[in-house]
């Protein structure tokens, strides 16, 4: 159901983006890379919806596998592409395209014969009652995750009005915060799947939060420090051209503020779906992304002339806000006994 909308967003997004006023200069190449990686959407989509359902049953080593081969393989792929035949953005979007194949194929190879067979072989007849019972769930859940990347989307695009030097060290800012950021996303998806488990078998959770946190925080914590030492060597890893390494520095600096805060909300949002809990941590994001966050950076970075600093301020400040709303909802679910918070969630989003 998701796949046709994304693709028209992709194959559009030139179009939607020079309607909110970005660089001129960067649209050809948006066209032609977006308008390739459309045609991975379908692989995408499927390994996804594989590698959560292998999660939920406490398979990981296949997904896992593949992500590292395909990842290997982009590296090969994007050198060849790019530089050995001279593609280009076109190699660029290529190879991520062969590599969202691949992943796809490694993951059924591995499981096929496990897990998958019995599943094709099985009845595929849908069971409307399960379909409308995992969308009540499954609707707010995805809406919270849009939310957020969408924040995010909409920062760039607030960048992209400052120019393309702006643009350039936002991307690099966003490159780097992202590398601990999915270590962090790969330690939610283990802490909602152990706590998800203890919630069904009515057994404390709560201890397996502070242990996730425990590890978000060796993790964010060094990578904070890192950032705020050293963000002239971060930055140039990706460029060498002085005006964007000097712009990179504030984004990094910045970035760096955000890490725990960030690990934070991460980690405490899956937990929340793994309970069950998703109509409340959707308004809880809306409002720290979209009515706090986004008109802090508008208004910081260009009510106020603060630039790019001034929306990575307004991220921060969203992100600040999230952690401290679903800390509280944490707060007030570990509260509630365990034996009836899936009766008294289950029924608050009924009445919804």
């Amino acid at each position: 159901l998701w796949i046709p909308p994304y693709f028209v967003l992709m194959i559009f997004a030139s179009t939607g983006l020079r309607l909110l006023g970005q660089p001129e200069e960067l649209m050809a190449n948006v066209e032609i890379y977006c308008r390739v990686l459309a045609l991975a959407i379908p692989f995408e989509v499927t390994f996804f919806t594989i590698r959560q359902w292998l999660q939920n049953q406490h398979h990981v080593r296949q997904a896992l596998v593949a992500i590292v081969i395909a990842n290997v393989m982009n590296i090969v792929f994007n050198y060849l592409l790019i530089f050995t035949f001279d593609f280009g953005i076109v190699g660029c979007a290529l190879a991520t395209l062969l590599c969202q194949g691949l992943q796809l194929a490694i993951l059924v190879g591995l499981c096929w014969r496990s897990h998958l067979q019995a599943i094709w072989q099985g009845s595929l007849r849908p069971v409307w009652s399960q379909i409308a019972l995992m969308t009540r769930y499954s609707v707010p859940a995805a809406a919270l995750l849009s939310i957020e990347a969408w924040g995010f989307v909409a920062a760039s695009i607030m960048v992209g009005w400052l120019g393309a030097t702006a643009l350039a060290a936002h991307s690099i800012g966003l490159n780097i915060v992202s590398t601990s950021f999915m270590v962090v996303l790969g330690l939610s998806t283990a802490a909602a799947t152990l706590v998800g488990n203890a919630v069904g078998a009515q057994r404390a959770w709560m201890p397996l939060v502070w242990r996730a946190l425990g590890f978000m925080g060796s993790v964010q914590v060094p990578m904070a420090i890192l950032l705020w030492c050293f963000p002239e060597f971060f930055a140039a890893i990706f460029t060498t051209d002085p005006a964007v390494i000097e712009m990179s520095i504030v984004v990094l600096r910045i970035g760096a503020l955000f890490q725990f805060c960030d690990g934070v909300q991460v980690m405490l949002f899956a937990v929340t779906r793994a309970i069950g809990d998703v109509k409340w941590p959707f308004w809880a994001g809306l409002i720290a992304h979209w009515c706090i966050g986004l008109p802090l950076a508008y208004w910081l970075g260009e009510g106020q002339g603060g630039g790019i600093a001034g929306v990575w301020k307004g991220l921060l400040g969203a992100l600040i806000c999230a952690s401290i709303f679903v800390s509280f909802r944490i707060w007030w679910l570990s509260r509630q006994p365990v034996t009836e918070l899936s009766q008294l969630l289950s029924q608050s989003a009924q009445a919804h």
